[in-house]
């Protein structure tokens, strides 16, 4: 998941497999929360929702409790990238994008194992939908 503050800065945040009933009712998007007590590490995924170096890691004793929301948070942090910038290549592709396009075909789901662990992957072809009238 993504955290927002009020200057529209992201910081990716995990929470272990076990701790998901803990602490999934208590995050709602779109909704203010303090967030207390939790670990920070390098953000070094493969595929990062953020450009931040770190990331928030939940463990057992983080408090999350909601508060008043705040509108100078902003309830997106969409950056939308062009299709240019996508097909030169500009863009760092450590990073997750945010695009507008149309769904024009996809293949069957793949799946395959990598390190010891299932990853399955949907290929889509996409339109420019900047460019559909």
């Amino acid at each position: 998941m993504v955290f927002l503050d009020e200057k529209g800065n992201k910081i990716q945040a995990t929470v272990k497999q076990s701790l998901i009933r803990r602490f999934s009712h208590l995050l709602v998007a779109g909704q203010c929360r303090l967030i207390n007590n939790f670990g920070v590490g390098q953000n070094n995924e493969n595929y990062r929702a953020s450009q931040h170096p770190y990331k928030i890691n939940f463990i057992f004793y983080t408090s999350v409790v909601r508060c008043e929301d705040d509108i100078s948070i902003p309830v997106h942090g969409f950056k939308f990238a062009s299709f240019n910038d996508i097909l030169s290549k500009k863009l760092n592709d450590k990073f997750l994008i945010d695009i507008i396009a149309r769904v024009t075909g996809y293949r069957s789901l793949e799946s395959n194992l990598k390190d010891n662990k299932e990853n399955k992957k949907l290929i889509m072809e996409l339109e420019d939908a900047e460019y559909v009238t």
